[in-house]
Formats: structure tokens, sequence, C-alpha cells
């Protein structure tokens, strides 16, 4: 016979494998449970990269979607978001674009100025970080030379970092020059913003008449004239900035 020591250790031991077990069978279902309510999470942030011309718009929610800062720079080319044209001569491609037409365009991952690995090629790194850098998207000379981004342009919580801008003779400068009535820029965020323009510089918008929400912007601009901002420059009176801010240096 065995002592009853050694039975009291035994049973104690059987008793503790056994909440394990219990305990073991009420965890999984929790950490189950847990991995699917994350997934989405992770699954919404994953950037979409590389961008395909054969289907610029994959999530069908009408965006084509920007994954380098070529495809930022091509909006100019095409301001009203129904296609996708890599230069100002080429073909609209709106190949994957729902029955009703793409109408704007949104961010899948996050883009860098100072970053190799956001440029299809490295040779426009010098052109848009020397020099006089990025060229405005949209412009206003007058109420009749002008041509304004007139579409949706959703960051999706998106960042892009280091947009240097050394216009000082030029008016309407920041990431979009000008913005049209009918225009939404939404949760977008530029960091270390380095800007530099005449009358209307901002970091986002020089010149707003339209909807800007959920966004800011942080870093220095600098304005020869007239309405300068953090955020934007000048702005319209049918214009709105909603839950959006600026922090930095603004001189102007």
């Amino acid at each position: 016979m065995f002592p009853s020591s050694y039975l009291t250790v035994s049973a104690t031991m059987a008793q503790a494998n056994a909440r394990c077990r219990r305990l073991q069978i009420a965890v999984i279902p929790l950490l189950l449970l847990l991995a699917m309510l994350i997934q989405p999470v992770f699954a919404q942030n994953a950037p979409l990269a590389p961008c395909l011309l054969t289907n610029i718009d994959r999530d069908k929610d009408g965006l084509i979607e920007i994954c380098d800062l070529e495809g930022l720079n091509a909006i100019r080319y095409q301001m009203d978001g129904t296609g996708y044209k890599a230069s100002e001569s080429a073909n609209k491609i709106t190949a994957g674009c729902a029955s009703g037409g793409c109408k704007g365009y949104e961010l899948v991952t996050d883009l860098d100025f100072n970053d190799d690995t956001s440029y299809r090629s490295t040779a426009n790194k010098v052109v848009w970080t020397m020099g006089v850098g990025w060229q405005p998207i949209g412009y206003i000379k007058s109420n009749i030379d002008n041509k304004p981004f007139k579409a949706n342009f959703n960051g999706n919580n998106h960042t892009i970092s280091n947009l240097m801008i050394n216009r000082p003779a030029t008016d309407s400068v920041g990431l979009f020059g000008y913005i049209a009535s009918e225009s939404t820029i939404t949760n977008i965020s530029l960091l270390n913003v380095n800007v530099r323009g005449d009358d209307n510089a901002g970091g986002l918008v020089g010149y707003s008449h339209g909807s800007i929400t959920n966004s800011y912007a942080t870093g220095e601009v600098k304005g020869q004239g007239d309405n300068v901002g953090g955020l934007v420059g000048g702005i319209d009176l049918g214009a709105s900035i909603t839950n959006s801010y600026a922090t930095g240096a603004v001189t102007g």
C-alpha cells in the first residue's frame, strides 16, 4: 500500500490537472473570439500594395487606390477622380471601377517623401525633396485661369510625411493647391511639412472651397503674402473644416 501522504499528493495533483483542463476549455473560445475581433482591424489598416492598373478600385468603394508618391502625383492629371492617368497625355484608366464609376482617391498605406520605399522611381525623390519641391495639386490664378481638385480624397487615417514645397513667389500652395466646392478631403495626417508660398499657403490645402474633415498637419508653413495657415491657407465662405487642426510654426 502507498502511504497516505502519497495518496494525498496524487489527489491534489489530479484536482489541479482537472482545473487546468477546465481553464483551457474556458480560455480557448475567448482567444478565438478575440482573434476574430482583432483580425478585421488589421485587415482595414493593411496596405493593398502594389496598386494595380488592371484594377484601380479593388475594394469597390469608388475610390482609386494610391500606394506610392507617383500615384499621389497622378491625381493632378485627373482632378475629378473618374480614372487614373499617369501623365497629362496618358489614356485614362478606369479598369476596376464599379458600374457607377470612380469618384476620387484613397491612400492604402503611409507615404514619406524621405523614404525610398514610397517611390516607384527614386529619381522623383530628388525632384520632390530638393529645389522647389512638390508641385501643389490644383491651382487658381484667376476666375478664368484655375484648375481645382474636385473629387473625394480619403487618407484612411494614413500619414504623409516630410512634404516640402519651396515656392515663395507662388500663390495657393500646399499638398493640394486649390480644391473646389464639390471636393472632400478626409482622414489624412501630414507630418513635418515644410511649406513656403506667397498668398494662400497651407500644409494640406492652399485655398479651399471644399470640405476638410478629420485631418491635421504638423510642421512649418511660411507665406510671403496673405492667408497663411498650418492646415489651410485661404478658405472660401462656403467651405468647411471639421475636427481638424494644425500644430507648428506659421509665419505670414
